[in-house]
């Protein structure tokens, strides 16, 4: 952060804090995706989508930056040509409007907010996460000397190794004996030329893959040896502290009433797959486009899956699998989000809650 103020920089690690960049998908875009980390933040917008209309708003309005849900590409376009349409033209026009785009897509559909907030808004008090896929981690491991071995591993929780949810410092230790013949030109820190036997300790810290190389490199630096041992392993592990969606239990009912409901909560006419009188009292949330999880939903015998929207030939095998479907619409499942990603940018150092505007909610489609 400057001195008078905070800077977009100061923005994207706010919101990082709250709704990890790690989490997000591998595909997806997500961060500082035009402008400059180092530029002033004096006003900032919070929407869903950063589409040419926000940006021309944006800069009417003196907005600086614009922090949306939706990134403005997630194919990065190949020209940036004033007055061209699509991403390529978006960006164009905010970078010579000044305006630093930021997006938080699916590291925030992970926030154990995002489906709750959409679960609440629906009138259901939220349940368990619905996502049970596995997620990327490397686990970086070093064999050091006892004495060393707090300084090394001080070293890797610094670059960012050993967080797991809301804990940090994580790690695995088990003492061993290292083995190495030291030979010609070589400086041995510990031991001898020739033949050694030290007692070392082998740590083991999991990091997000995106940062492998820093941790590996934070490891190397604090060590002592002349050319230590540093590795890192490529793993799966079980998603223990984010997840797409969430499970709710609702009082026992039929599928219409259900769906009259959620019509008079969410206030759009919804797509329904599924028989009208079936009785339901387990319902799936997930914002956006959910028929990822459609396996999930099953798995968590789930009734219905209320979610933006799923491909057709997904709703039809779901409903014949014995899940029913509502579809809300994309954006209207998504603006929830919009209040939530406010509060992650008002935690930014510095950043006068005045000078942040949240857009309420604003649907572009309609019914006949």
């Amino acid at each position: 952060m400057s001195e008078n103020r905070p800077t977009v920089g100061d923005i994207v690690d706010a919101i990082g804090a709250s709704a990890p960049w790690h989490w997000a998908a591998d595909w997806d875009q997500v961060g500082l995706l035009a402008g400059d980390t180092d530029a002033a933040a004096k006003r900032v917008l919070v929407t869903l989508d950063p589409s040419a209309q926000t940006v021309i708003r944006a800069a009417a309005q003196g907005f600086d930056v614009i922090v949306s849900h939706h990134p403005v590409f997630l194919e990065p376009p190949r020209r940036l040509v004033g007055g061209m349409g699509g991403p390529g033209g978006v960006v164009s026009t905010a970078l010579r409007a000044g305006i630093s785009l930021i997006a938080a897509h699916t590291n925030l559909d992970r926030h154990p907010d995002a489906a709750a907030n959409l679960a609440r808004m629906l009138g259901f008090t939220p349940g368990p996460v619905l996502e049970q896929a596995s997620m990327s981690r490397s686990v970086v491991v070093a064999y050091v000397p006892m004495e060393a071995a707090d300084m090394v591993r001080d070293a890797m929780s610094e670059a960012g190794a050993g967080t797991v949810g809301a804990y940090t410092g994580c790690s695995f230790s088990h003492e061993g004996e290292g083995r190495f013949t030291a030979g010609q030109g070589s400086h041995p820190a510990r031991g001898a030329r020739g033949a050694n036997n030290i007692d070392e300790i082998r740590i083991e810290m999991s990091c997000p893959a995106a940062i492998t190389s820093r941790v590996l490199n934070a490891a190397r630096d604090a060590h002592p040896y002349e050319t230590p041992v540093v590795l890192a392993h490529d793993i799966q592990i079980a998603r223990v502290d984010c997840g797409l969606g969430c499970v709710c239990a609702v009082e026992p009912t039929d599928l219409a009433a259900l769906s009259t409901h959620v019509a008079g909560r969410a206030k759009v006419a919804p797509r329904v797959w599924g028989d009208a009188k079936r009785r339901v009292s387990r319902v799936a949330i997930a914002t956006g486009s959910a028929g990822s999880l459609i396996g999930d939903a099953l798995a968590a015998n789930a009734d219905v899956l209320i979610g933006g929207e799923v491909r057709y030939h997904d709703a039809m095998d779901a409903s014949d699998a014995g899940l029913s479907i509502i579809e809300l619409g994309h954006d209207v499942s998504e603006w929830p989000l919009v209040p939530l990603l406010g509060s992650f940018v008002a935690r930014t150092p510095g950043l006068a809650s005045d000078s942040i505007d949240i857009d309420p909610p604003s649907i572009r489609w309609w019914t006949a």
